[in-house]
């Protein structure tokens, strides 16, 4: 009986190392890859100009800020619509009942001198990965003494063009 026991133990034995013995291994190698795409997100706050008195015949001042994210290294432009006026050199707010307006002007800088448009008069910019504020500059303008009293608004879009 020792002898089978012996001899089993001894076959099981050469099994397992002639087992280990050709074991081996292979491997092979992989790519990992990814593309990061331009993309940009835009939010734009309202542009309140409060109260505009026509008596006094001075311009009223605001602005607003116009939020953009996008990807780093991205190269964007932001235009502003001409709103109903269709014109972005001539911008007007409608009369809310009455067949009136009331000119106002959108611009890129605090001086308000420069108008911006939706096509050629953008401002650009290159993100960043993490949000930017862009200032947008407002003027109702002076001696617009026949404005009918009530309230005046516009639409404008903001878009980010990447």
């Amino acid at each position: 009986m020792n002898l089978i026991r012996t001899s089993l133990a001894a076959a099981v034995a050469a099994v397992c190392c002639a087992s280990l013995a050709q074991a081996g291994t292979a491997g092979d190698d992989f790519q990992v890859s990814a593309e990061v795409i331009a993309a940009c997100s835009i939010n734009a706050s309202d542009l309140n100009f409060g109260d505009y008195n026509p008596v006094v015949g001075t311009a009223v001042d605001g602005s607003s800020t116009i939020s953009v994210t996008c990807t780093n290294g991205a190269a964007y432009s932001i235009g502003l619509s001409a709103g109903a006026s269709g014109n972005v050199a001539a911008r007007a707010m409608d009369h809310d009942t009455e067949n009136a307006t009331l000119s106002y002007g959108l611009f890129s800088d605090a001086l308000r001198e420069e108008i911006w448009g939706d096509v050629s008069d953008t401002v650009d910019g290159v993100g960043t990965g993490a949000n930017q504020n862009v200032t947008v500059y407002g003027r109702v303008f002076a001696s617009q003494s026949t404005a009918l009293v009530g309230s005046y608004a516009d639409t404008i879009t903001a878009t980010v063009e990447f």
